[in-house]
């Protein structure tokens, strides 16, 4: 037989975003990584880590009137094969016991080279009973289109080809195959020829242009056990060529190396495992997590998961990034948690890293490609705030060495200073306006560049860009804090999520009016709510950052909302849900997100709250909520983004408050997790910025108001400092006196592109308006309007 039948194949998907494992070589040679789940190998990634080359590689097996698959025939177990190392045993039982294969799968830390030692057992009949088959199916370049498959040779010795654009994928057998076939999946592949035959009947040489799948039947040796290498390379030679020499090597002295590179990588790293529960358990592998996660040739580079969120209902065309992109906020917490391990140089890597893909504005694209090209080209403030904060963080500890973060702090901070303080995305990625969460960061931010241009003795700049915070800061109430709510008729008043009322008039932005759309419930379900009735815990990052003390009474009446909506309880104890209607999550019968569904709960938020518990003196609590996150880990050690909060679904693998089939590991829980054991170590919130908490220790600063074209404040009360801000050189006309008196003021260049003037009302007669005018001096233009803000003689209450 030549060419396959059946092109292009079915429509190609990804596998589930429920990983239980993922693994690479700690050394930066080969540059290969691997994802499991359901006991088989799911995605690889090379040559890049957001890159994918293969759906899924399992078994087959085949007997007289008998056919098994690998994935869906078996009971599945896990075990590692070395704590400080992410090599694993996998061991799958036939769910009629009638066989067992054992594996054991690492990469070859010299070569981009997956091994795969594998055993067969045959627990009824005789290893001749049996017929074993390896089905492979390559996704090469971030696509199921478009691949090619053949068999081949590599110096007489049987092989298995794939390749996609100039991406080379061979497959090797250490005791060779008997049969090999390509063709298309769903059509010509060896599933369909096998469970239809129980043998191999297809011997198809080629299957080209479509969604292919490769087929080789083992040669089973008297012991059962053989050697799988697929390998990757820029031809199919060098594929062939690094799978033989790793076979050749052999798996033993393959695992030697990669267990010692892995000790050896992870020995400089802060031993937090006294203030665990699991005796270290879960931050040997986040700490493998994190390395795992990051790029090999692009240094600082880290995506957000090597998983695609209910992936087995995407189509792998190439649009679709799945979580194997970079995400400055997830990138950023990654920073942090490795600081809290006192890996200094991790932590500077990233933050160059960042430095190198800040865009033209100064902010960061929600998240995009290791090369920098943006994926989602959305501008999310926080994501812009963080990296000021991690600059100033390694700052200060001394980790920077001859990198000067001060340029790519100053155009963040700038970016920031024009564009906020409402977001275009808050932190759920879904909607716009005043967010606590992203406030609170943005506050963050600006107070630490403020020191930062402080040391760079721009003193003018740093009083600037605290006056920003602390309007800001003044204002997170006004904006975001209802009073009218109806999610507790005992407590009307807390945080809102998000105020989603943006007009140029900010008086207008009522938080006790306006709805928010949400985009991912189901079609006949309502999709707008009243900002009043959603709530989230994002307010818990005024505390974490030491805007808010903890026992502020609007803290304090937030969280008691907040857990009544959005608490659950769970066999491993408390997690909570992003925000109440959120339908990111797996419909409600199981079938995966699809656009629309139910949210499930977030085990980083169980971490988020445990900061909070820290913070409020409650240490006990925050070791209890270490605790729950360390269960909610399982038996893998790997956190997931969700999990799962309604009743049991066996037969799609939804067990309460287990993962769901969202993304598993979340490299920002692993983060979030680290971070809580150095706080309860330290007996301090890790996250909290000293000089924040200080700046802010005696609570919320006077309000401050700013009028800007697109933020045109109608009053101010008398004694409120009052600001007059624009986008360009200009001179002030303004009278207190219906223009009887006027001042003509050239506005103050802050030196990030606005200008301003501030005008004192404490000695104003109130009731009074405040009228102006601007004079554009590069174009030597007038305004041609006039415009007030009227003062007030009525104290500000929220």
């Amino acid at each position: 037989m030549n060419e396959a039948f059946g092109r292009p194949g079915r429509i190609p998907t990804w596998t589930s975003g429920a990983k239980s494992c993922v693994g690479t070589s700690a050394g930066l040679t080969s540059r290969l990584w691997f994802t499991s789940s359901q006991g088989i190998i799911n995605e690889v990634y090379y040559p890049r880590i957001d890159t994918a080359n293969m759906k899924d590689a399992q078994f087959l097996v085949s007997a007289k009137d008998f056919f098994s698959e690998e994935k869906t025939g078996t009971h599945h177990h896990l075990e590692r094969l070395d704590p400080w190392a992410p090599a694993f045993r996998m061991t799958n039982t036939c769910l009629s016991n009638r066989y067992r294969i054992r594996k054991e799968v690492i990469t070859d830390p010299e070569r981009n080279v997956l091994i795969q030692q594998v055993e067969f057992q045959p627990l009824i009949g005789t290893m001749q009973d049996y017929s074993l088959f390896t089905l492979i199916s390559p996704h090469i370049a971030n696509s199921g289109f478009g691949n090619h498959a053949w068999v081949g040779e590599y110096n007489g010795i049987p092989m298995l080809f794939a390749a996609r654009d100039s991406v080379y994928l061979a497959v090797m057998c250490s005791t060779h195959f008997s049969a090999r076939s390509a063709g298309f999946e769903g059509s010509s592949d060896g599933w369909q020829d096998i469970s239809q035959h129980n043998q191999m009947t297809w011997a198809y040489t080629s299957a080209s242009d479509g969604n292919v799948a490769l087929t080789g039947q083992i040669i089973l040796p008297p012991d059962g056990r053989f050697t799988l290498a697929t390998a990757f390379g820029s031809t199919a030679e060098e594929a062939a060529q690094q799978a033989y020499e790793s076979v050749l090597k052999g798996y033993d002295a393959c695992l030697k190396e990669y267990v010692e590179e892995w000790k050896e990588q992870t020995k400089p790293f802060r031993d937090l495992s006294a203030f665990s529960g699991d005796q270290g358990e879960l931050l040997r592998s986040s700490i493998q997590v994190f390395l795992s996660h990051q790029d090999k040739r692009i240094q600082g580079g880290s995506v957000a998961s090597l998983a695609f969120p209910w992936g087995d209902a995407q189509t792998a065309d190439g649009n679709c990034g799945g979580y194997h992109l970079v995400w400055p906020r997830d990138l950023v917490q990654t920073a942090i948690a490795r600081l809290a391990l006192d890996d200094m140089q991790g932590a500077r890597h990233i933050l160059l890293y960042l430095a190198s893909i800040q865009a033209e504005c100064g902010g960061w694209h929600q998240n995009n490609w290791l090369d920098g090209r943006p994926f989602w080209d959305s501008v999310q403030l926080d994501e812009t705030a963080f990296p000021i904060i991690l600059a100033w963080r390694l700052q200060h500890a001394g980790a920077l060495e001859d990198f000067d973060p001060w340029p790519m702090v100053r155009r963040a901070a700038a970016y920031l200073a024009r564009t906020g303080p409402v977001t275009q995305q808050e932190r759920w990625e879904e909607n716009g306006g005043y967010s606590p969460s992203t406030l609170a960061a943005a506050i963050a931010s600006l107070i630490c560049a403020a020191d930062m241009a402080a040391d760079k003795e721009e003193h003018s700049l740093a009083e600037y860009l605290v006056g920003v915070a602390d309007w800001w800061a003044s204002n997170i109430d006004a904006w975001t804090y209802t009073t009218n709510s109806l999610l507790d008729p005992e407590i009307p008043a807390h945080y809102e999520r998000l105020n989603t009322i943006v007009v140029v008039e900010p008086d207008r932005c009522d938080p006790n009016q306006g709805v928010i759309p949400i985009r991912n419930l189901s079609p006949d379900m309502p999709s707008e709510f009243p900002a009043r009735d959603v709530v989230d815990n994002g307010f818990l990052q005024l505390v974490c950052y030491g805007i808010r003390s903890p026992q502020d009474p609007h803290i304090l009446n937030s969280i008691m909302v907040a857990d009544k909506v959005l608490k659950q309880e769970l066999p491993a104890g408390p997690c909570w849900h992003r925000y109440n209607h959120d339908g990111y999550g797996e419909q409600p019968n199981g079938d995966p997100f699809r656009g629309w569904g139910v949210g499930q709960a977030w085990p980083l938020l169980t971490g988020e709250r445990a900061h909070y518990e820290l913070a409020s003196g409650n240490e006990e609590e925050a070791r209890r909520l270490a605790r729950t996150m360390e269960i909610f880990a399982g038996d893998c050690s790997l956190l997931p983004e969700q999990v799962w909060t309604l009743c049991d679904i066996p037969e799609k693998g939804l067990f309460l408050g287990k993962p769901s089939g969202s993304a598993t590991p979340l490299v920002w829980a692993h983060a979030e997790y680290v971070k809580l054991l150095r706080s309860i170590a330290d007996g301090q919130v890790f996250d909290m910025i000293p000089i924040v908490a200080s700046h802010y220790r005696n609570g919320p600063p006077t309000t401050r108001n700013v009028w800007r074209f697109n933020h045109k404040v109608s009053s101010t009360q008398i004694g409120e400092p009052l600001r007059i801000e624009v986008f360009a050189k200009a001179r002030l006309h303004w009278s207190s006196d219906n223009w009887n008196t006027v001042m003509h003021e050239n506005m103050i260049d802050s030196g990030l592109g606005t200008s301003y003037i501030d005008i004192p009302t404490a000695t104003l007669e109130i009731p009074t308006n405040i009228d102006f005018t601007f004079y554009w001096i590069d174009s030597g233009k007038w305004e041609g309007t006039d415009f007030v803000v009227r003062v007030l003689g009525y104290p500000r209450h929220i």
